[in-house]
C-alpha cells in the first residue's frame, strides 16, 4: 500500500510540475506587447482561474486519498504525523508549481520582467499572490478531518477568485501602475 501511495504522490508532483511548465510557456508565447510578470500572472485571469484551480484540485485529491484510512491512522495515534506529512507535501506542491512557472518565464523574458511599474511593488504583489495560494492550500488540509471535505475546496476557490477579482486586479494592480486603471485605459484607448 505504501508503494502505491508514494507512486501516486510522485505522479501528482509531476502533474503539478507539468501544470507549472505549461502555464509558463503559455504566458511566454502570448502575442501581447506587455510580457511582464505582473501583467501575465496577476492581471490576466489564467493563473487564478485555470492553473491554480488545477493545482488546488490535485492537492485536494492528495488529501482525500488518505481519508479512507483515517480510522486506522487514528487508532495508531499517527494523526499528527500524517497532518505534518500533508503539510510538507502541500509546501512541496506549492514550491514546485511556482518554480516551474517562474523560472522558465524569467529565463525567456529576463529583460522585461517589470516594465511599466516599480519592480518592488510588482514583486510584492507577486509574493502576496503566492502566499495567498500557499495559505489556501494549507487550509485545505482541514479537509482530511472535516465531515464535508468539499467545502474546503470550494472555500479555496472562493478566496482565490474574490482576492483576484475584488482586490488584486482593481485595486492593487493600479498601485503598481496607472496603466491598469480602467478609467485610464478608457481615456487613452488602451485595451488589454
Amino acid at each position: 500500500m505504501q508503494d502505491k501511495t508514494e507512486k501516486y504522490f510522485k505522479q501528482t508532483l509531476l502533474w503539478i510540475a507539468g501544470i507549472g511548465l505549461v502555464a509558463s510557456f503559455f504566458f511566454s508565447n502570448q502575442h501581447d506587447d506587455m510580457v511582464e510578470i505582473p501583467y501575465a500572472f496577476l492581471y490576466k485571469h489564467g493563473i487564478s482561474l485555470y492553473f491554480q484551480t488545477a493545482v488546488y484540485l490535485i492537492v485536494f485529491t492528495q488529501i482525500l486519498r488518505l481519508r479512507p484510512i483515517r480510522n486506522m491512522i487514528e487508532v495508531r495515534n499517527k494523526t499528527n504525523e500524517t497532518i505534518l506529512k500533508l503539510f510538507k507535501l502541500v509546501l512541496l506542491d506549492w514550491f514546485i508549481f511556482w518554480s516551474c512557472l517562474l523560472i522558465p518565464y524569467c529565463l525567456i523574458h529576463r529583460t522585461k520582467l517589470f516594465q511599466v511599474g516599480d519592480w518592488r511593488v510588482g514583486l510584492l504583489l507577486l509574493v502576496m499572490h503566492m502566499l495567498l495560494m500557499l495559505i489556501v492550500m494549507l487550509i485545505m488540509i482541514a479537509a482530511y478531518s472535516m465531515p464535508y471535505p468539499y467545502l474546503a475546496f470550494v472555500f479555496a476557490l472562493l478566496v482565490t477568485l474574490l482576492y483576484h477579482y475584488n482586490l488584486e486586479r482593481p485595486i492593487l494592480m493600479v498601485k503598481y501602475s496607472i496603466i491598469f486603471d480602467p478609467l485610464y485605459q478608457a481615456i487613452h484607448h488602451i485595451y488589454y
